[in-house]
């Protein structure tokens, strides 16, 4: 029985030590700075005020009942 636990975890070191491996030569690769890149221009379009709608005729009478 101590036999098949030591072979179990020799199988997970294995595999952590697999996993570990894989984790760090990714993280070899050069990370994308962000903060490099100049901050695009906003659109031309905007004005910076949001049009609301706004009814042309007031609701029928029927819309303010209350129940």
């Amino acid at each position: 029985m101590n036999n098949v636990i030591y072979i179990l975890s020799g199988i997970l070191i294995l595999l952590s030590l697999q996993l570990i491996i894989r984790t760090v030569k990714r993280q070899k690769k050069k990370p994308v700075n962000i903060w490099e890149d100049p901050i695009p221009p906003q659109n031309e379009n905007w004005q910076g005020t949001l049009s609301t709608i706004q009814p042309k005729v007031a609701p029928a009478p029927h819309m303010f009942r209350q129940r």
